[in-house]
């Protein structure tokens, strides 16, 4: 009974957690049209540390600012500001379901540099579910290309940095 338990409120996190995510692109969308994209991000970034520091005090979990791998944390902090800022950038230029869509195709390249970088082994399976998700990607942009605009490759650069 504790595993169904255990289940159950983790079912309720991820909801929270995603309807949280929800909201937060909702409220940069309405207020990146007056309000300046890093100051949103600045915001964004010192909520995001008030709520780890408040998980890691609350678990009693020691904060260690140190790391061996200083340029590679460098590098992935770099990648993930680009990303970012590329992401909420497309949020004041295009609708919010076509920016969160265009975002999902992060599972496509997370796959392939996980080929490439960890050298896993993406079966058949897989790889045609990852497929069928990029083709309802591709749909959702609208295939039209006399009308492209250029802001949708911002969540899709996002997607490649969150990978």
């Amino acid at each position: 009974m504790k595993h169904l338990n255990n289940n159950i409120i983790s079912i309720i996190y991820v909801l929270i957690g995603m309807t949280t995510f929800a909201f937060q692109d909702l409220f940069i969308k309405i207020i990146s049209e007056s309000t300046n994209i890093y100051l949103i991000y600045l915001v964004r970034c010192i909520i995001g540390l008030f709520v780890i520091l408040i998980y890691l005090r609350y678990n009693k979990i020691k904060i260690i600012l140190k790391t061996n791998y200083p340029y590679l944390t460098i590098l992935r902090t770099t990648i993930f500001f680009v990303g970012f800022s590329a992401y909420y950038f497309s949020l004041s230029k295009l609708s919010l379901p076509l920016a969160v869509t265009l975002f999902f195709v992060s599972p496509f390249f997370t796959t392939i540099f996980s080929m490439i970088i960890m050298k896993e082994v993406v079966g058949f399976r897989r790889w045609l579910a990852i497929l069928i998700g990029f083709i309802g990607v591709y749909f959702v942009m609208d295939p039209d290309f006399n009308d492209f605009n250029m802001y949708s490759l911002l969540p899709v650069i996002c997607g490649i940095c969150y990978s």
